[in-house]
């Protein structure tokens, strides 16, 4: 008896170290860990994205033949980060907008800091950051600053806005976050008190190779047909389609992270699939995707977006983050607002990949089943997720590839 257990042992654990084998011979994750979320990590994550939506929905009126792409993520951290700091009716709007469950900072906080350590475990390639600058001169509450560092991973610095030499660290920060990624030069001002700034960046290969480049035609927002580098692929996708959109999800060589890719329909519209994007929606179609036999074609991309927010936000319903009328008390007692919501993305799409999608086991199965073709020569969608809670990571709308 303890010899056939001991035989048994013996084949448990050499199954799984083939498959460690397998997994570092592909150069795959192959953490066995997963990423637990509570009902309470998930009502939050479900609240960021929502949050997300509304911020992209507003962007996308305002730049409709543009490239835009964002981290939703980064952007409701701070709200979730400002809201310790808040106060009043800026209080009220925040928490109502961020924080629809209600619950304590605490329990916040905390699910931010749980959220945050997983996503910065998963690869080095994975590179995002946050920062809050503030007036050199105006008093920041230090239990606010500490709150910034130890649960959202912020860096906190004092500046001088109008002294050009001074501001050159806020680039300095910038280029050496982003692993020399990124590059902004801010011009000094006077008036400026305080300005939020997050970076993000996504340099992963795929876990399936594309297998050719081809010359193709690409129909822009602004109904130009322009020539572009289009990168093709056979393979099984995770894939689903409705009245409105076929979605694709491209899976990365980190089984955490994929990029979802929707394909507007001739009857359909960006605007019209922005307008029914919510969590609800969101969960639905992803838990909607199945394996499917795909012919894909897309885009080679190599994009840089920079956007501040406060732009978008000042005349709409979210004007409220922006507030200046001693509606962060818990922050400063001076009369504060956020001056700028800078964000610096990438978002790249090149052929690289650890497998390649087809192989002999499962060629034949690819020519036998019945192939759906998709092609993105059009504005499309996309969004970079976790996979295990759904989270937006990233964000956008390719109007142009080039």
């Amino acid at each position: 008896m303890h010899f056939i257990k001991k035989n048994i042992f013996l084949f448990y654990l050499t199954l799984f170290l083939l498959v460690l084998v397998s997994c570092d011979e592909y150069g795959l994750d192959s953490s066995i860990d997963d990423f637990i979320l509570s009902t309470q990590d998930k009502k939050i994550v479900d609240a960021s994205n929502n949050f997300g939506f509304d911020i992209f929905r507003i962007t996308q009126q305002n730049k409709s033949n543009e490239n835009i792409f964002f981290s939703p993520f980064e952007i409701s951290a701070s709200l979730n980060y400002l809201l310790n700091g808040a106060s009043g009716t800026t209080y009220d709007y925040i928490n109502y907008y961020i924080n629809p469950a209600n619950y304590t900072l605490d329990i916040i906080n905390n699910s931010y800091r749980k959220i945050i350590e997983a996503i910065n475990m998963y690869s080095p390639e994975l590179l995002f950051a946050n920062s809050f600058w503030y007036e050199n001169g105006i008093g920041v509450n230090e239990h606010f600053k500490n709150i910034g560092d130890f649960f959202y991973g912020y860096h906190i610095d004092s500046v001088y806005f109008q002294d050009e030499d001074d501001i050159e660290k806020i680039s300095e920060w910038i280029y050496t976050t982003s692993n020399n990624e990124f590059s902004y030069n801010y011009e000094d001002d006077e008036s400026k008190t305080s300005m939020l700034i997050h970076t993000f960046s996504l340099n992963m290969q795929w876990r399936k190779k594309f297998d050719n480049t081809v010359k193709a035609k690409f129909k822009t927002a602004d109904s130009d047909s322009i020539t572009v580098d289009m990168l093709k692929v056979n393979g099984f996708y995770n894939y689903f389609s409705n009245e409105l959109f076929e979605l694709i999800e491209i899976p990365y060589s980190d089984e955490n992270l994929s990029l979802l890719a929707f394909r507007i329909k001739e009857n359909s519209s960006i605007r019209e699939v922005t307008l029914n994007l919510n969590s609800a929606n969101w969960n639905y179609w992803i838990n909607q995707l199945s394996k499917t036999a795909i012919d894909l074609t897309i885009p080679k991309l190599e994009l840089q977006s920079e956007l501040d927010i406060n732009s978008y936000i000042k005349n709409s319903n979210l004007s409220f983050i922006i507030d200046d009328n001693n509606g962060y008390t818990g922050i400063s007692a001076s009369d504060f607002g956020i001056d700028n919501f800078y964000t610096l993305s990438s978002f790249n799409i090149r052929p690289d990949g650890v497998v390649p999608a087809l192989n002999s086991d499962n060629i034949d199965n690819f020519n036998s089943a019945g192939i759906t073709h998709i092609c993105f020569d059009s504005p499309f969608l996309f969004a970079i997720k976790e996979n295990n809670s759904n989270l937006l990571l990233l964000s956008g709308i390719i109007n142009n590839p080039k």
